[in-house]
């Protein structure tokens, strides 16, 4: 068995006037097929605005992405996640607890998470 793969952005779902509904989803998968590239197999959309050549980092192209700084942030996703990584050893919660602990801490750290300020605030 063989998996494949068509990863669409939220940015290309909107630009190609495509909702996150069954009836606009249904459609997005009427455009897709597999077609041949080189010697394997490919999924691709007939619709223009989506992209259908992903290109996976990988190697030094992948630890060069992870270790660059994110944008409009100083900081990689490796010094990000090793902090994280740091606090989850300093709390030591076990098993899926830790799984958990992680998210909720990338969550509440992530540097590019948006500035929300109350109106009330002001």
């Amino acid at each position: 068995s063989k998996e494949f793969r068509l990863p669409i952005s939220e940015a290309e779902l909107a630009h190609a006037g495509y909702a996150r509904n069954i009836t606009s989803l249904t459609s997005l998968i009427d455009t897709i097929d597999l077609v041949p590239q080189g010697n394997d197999q490919v999924l691709q959309s007939s619709n223009d605005q989506i992209s259908n050549i992903k290109k996976r980092a990988t190697g030094e192209s992948l630890d060069a992405m992870v270790k660059a700084p994110m944008a409009n942030c100083s900081e990689s996703i490796h010094d990000v996640l090793v902090t994280g990584l740091v606090e989850l050893c300093k709390e030591k919660p076990v098993g899926v607890d830790a799984v958990a602990w992680l998210g909720e801490w990338l969550l509440n750290n992530n540097p590019n998470k948006p500035l929300v300020i109350d109106p009330e605030d002001e």
